[in-house]
């Protein structure tokens, strides 16, 4: 079974997330839900970039932990526009406030993720949340 646990500060944004195990649904390379789990992990991981650090001290084990927000250093501008979708309307934000974006987003993504795993394999992968304090 692959147990991940999901961490995220009281606003939502993403701290860490760890995985680790296997799932057994399938031959070595052959595993679907083995791939779905990499699948979301490495996502997030490529889509924070130098945001996070990433370690994999063996096969079937990742931990994520994503620097402090005040320390990320994102891709591009200083500003950029972001198109808002409830309201038709865009706003500016800093580098700052996308890290903390992005990092509110990688966590609602990893938590749709692995719930609909879980929903779909509850005996392969065991999902759990926490908020830190």
């Amino acid at each position: 079974m692959i147990s991940v646990v999901l961490t995220c500060d009281t606003d939502g944004k993403l701290l860490q997330v760890s995985a680790e195990g296997h799932a057994q649904a399938g031959s070595f390379g052959n595993d679907t839900v083995c791939a779905a789990v990499s699948f979301l992990l490495r996502t997030v991981a490529l889509s924070l970039g130098e945001t996070c650090e990433i370690q994999a001290k063996k096969r079937g084990s990742l931990f994520l932990v994503v620097k402090r927000h005040t320390d990320m250093s994102l891709v591009g501008d200083v500003q950029s526009t972001v198109h808002i979708e409830d309201t038709g309307t865009q706003a500016t934000k800093n580098k700052k406030d996308l890290s903390e974006l992005f990092t509110l987003y990688a966590a609602h993504l990893l938590q749709v993720g692995f719930s609909s795993l879980v929903a779909e394999y509850p005996d392969k992968v065991c999902f759990k949340k926490v908020i830190q304090v």
